[in-house]
């Protein structure tokens, strides 16, 4: 993996992991591993985020810290998310 990549993709994390432990709580979790040539970094906790359609698409107002998911796309070759009634899971994916 290329050096730009993994700093993107330590960036990408940070800011999820971030805004899953100020918003969530904890515990908050961290989950990577190598799939189809991707490294994928999963981060998951208790919150629960039901963001519009466009979420992440547009960059976050000024009143929020960090750059907000939207930053994270620009990072990220893939960013998933999934809310549910056990809280809020973000999946990256960056092409190795």
């Amino acid at each position: 993996m290329g050096h730009d990549a993994l700093r993107n993709m330590v960036a990408a994390v940070s800011e999820v992991s971030t805004t899953a432990i100020r918003h969530g709580g904890a515990p908050a979790r961290l989950g990577t591993w190598v799939h189809d040539g991707d490294l994928v970094c999963e981060i998951s906790g208790p919150g629960h985020w039901y963001p519009d359609a466009l979420w992440g698409f547009a960059p976050p107002a000024d009143s929020e810290p960090g750059f907000g998911l939207w930053g994270v796309r620009m990072l990220c070759d893939v960013v998933q998310m999934q809310a549910d009634a056990d809280g809020t899971l973000i999946r990256l994916r960056t092409r190795i």
